[in-house]
């Protein structure tokens, strides 16, 4: 079976062949930039779609036959007309529209509007707790702000490997679960589509994509594709991580972070989200711990300072400064705070550094501090969602931070039994669509 793997991340674009469940061959590009001016221009989809056709090309060629596994970065949605020109650019999750006023309501935003009681109950059966960015509450800004009412016309919501999906075969695919839970309009309780939710954010003029697991196929230039409904990232890169038991305990490190553990039975929280997993299991998840995002802000500083007297300067010669001065850094009473964005486990979006000593502030010192910070924060995550008398039997590290910074690791393995079995995922999310691919298709 000839799989073709592509996960549409924040930061990059990656697409992998396999055979079967052997990797054949990568090939990555750069994530076009968030549109951050005309949300009606669709400046951003267009580019990734261009990318994607381009990278599904290179992959193919050669195959008359292939599977496709997408995964893509969860919590965006495009909206279309019914023809599937895009109505709106992608809108992810990094557009807080939540913060701001709805026009016409007298100053309430969306997050306001949304945690009325009278919507508790339905927000709960989510599994998602309403955060600033997630498709709930930007739809709802976007249905009083856009005022698409007007138009008279219908049109589609498409998260965004189901959009890409569509745009190389002209057909509307399946919502999977774990996307269509994602958009936090999803009832878990039934497995479809929120109605009170969706009336709310969308009025009538909105047409969502049915909820399953099937399949489509369709010819791409001359090539036969059975593509899968698209999988959020996190399912895809805990598959390939090896995720699989009740007793073990993720930490997948990347843009942002993610803590979680397997559970059979809904059981939800405000503390933590709930979100579909394979094999009728679920995730119970604390996502948007600050990660890599967060660290890029203390490493732009220092790379400004670096370029500023050797231009060329390639960003792993800097890491591997940052990463050596570390091991020799000391534990001082230096804090760095990462809430630069929104995050659960505190209610600020700036960060700080603080309690700086004469002979403290060095680059060991400073990005020592900053991984002890972050190595706090998930460990507080793993707390939450795992009880006190819980002993996990197995650490499941997956991410680029975990892979690049043993540091991390280290710092976290501390916090349990000296013989806990561990493991670290190498191209987890593309093993996990191979995998995914082979046992649905």
């Amino acid at each position: 079976m000839n799989i073709i793997t592509i996960d549409c991340g924040a930061s990059f674009l990656k697409g992998a062949l396999f055979k079967d469940t052997r990797l054949v061959k990568k090939t990555q590009q750069t994530a076009p930039a968030v549109n951050t001016n005309d949300l009606r221009a669709p400046t951003q989809i267009n580019r990734l779609i261009k990318a994607v056709r381009s990278m599904f090309r290179e992959l193919a060629h050669g195959h008359s036959e292939v599977v496709l596994g997408i995964s893509n970065e969860m919590h965006g949605f495009i909206l279309t007309d019914e023809e599937g020109t895009p109505y709106t650019d992608y809108v992810s999750w990094q557009k807080e529209f939540g913060k701001f006023p709805l026009a016409g309501k007298d100053g309430i935003t969306a997050l306001q509007m949304l945690a009325d009681e009278k919507y508790c109950q339905d927000i709960k059966k989510t599994g998602m707790p309403l955060r600033s960015g997630l498709p709930n509450v930007n739809l709802l800004y976007l249905r009083y702000n856009f005022n698409w009412a007007k138009n008279k016309k219908m049109l589609r919501f498409f998260t965004l490997g189901d959009f890409i999906i569509f745009a190389l075969s002209g057909k509307v695919s399946c919502c999977h679960p774990s996307n269509a839970a994602a958009t936090g309009l999803m009832n878990l309780d039934t497995g479809a589509w929120n109605e009170t939710l969706v009336s709310l954010t969308a009025g009538s003029q909105i047409q969502f994509p049915d909820i399953c697991v099937t399949g489509i196929s369709f010819d791409f230039e001359g090539i036969h594709v059975y593509a899968l409904p698209a999988i959020g990232d996190q399912q895809a890169s805990l598959l390939g991580a090896g995720l699989k038991d009740k007793n073990e305990i993720s930490f997948n490190l990347g843009t942002g972070a993610q803590v979680s553990c397997l559970i059979d039975d809904l059981k939800y929280s405000p503390s933590y989200q709930i979100r579909p997993y394979f094999g009728n299991k679920y995730i119970k998840t604390i996502p948007h711990l600050p990660s890599g995002r967060a660290l890029n802000v203390y490493f732009r500083f220092i790379k400004e300072v670096v370029a500023k007297f050797s231009p060329e300067i390639d960003d792993n010669v800097i890491w591997q400064w940052i990463l050596e001065s570390v091991k020799t850094s000391k534990v001082s009473a230096m804090k760095c705070d990462l809430s630069f964005f929104d995050n659960p486990l505190t209610d600020k979006t700036k960060g700080g550094i603080e309690d700086i000593g004469e002979y403290d502030f060095n680059v060991g010192n400073l990005f020592g501090t900053v991984f002890r910070q972050m190595v706090d924060n998930f460990m507080k995550a793993a707390r939450i969602i795992m009880p006190d008398d819980c002993n996990p039997k197995k650490i499941v590290f997956s991410g680029g931070i975990a892979r690049k910074i043993s540091f991390i690791r280290n710092e976290i393995l501390k916090n349990f039994d000296a013989d806990i079995e561990s493991s670290m995922g190498k191209d987890e999310t593309f093993y996990g669509l191979a995998q995914y691919a082979k046992e649905q298709g």
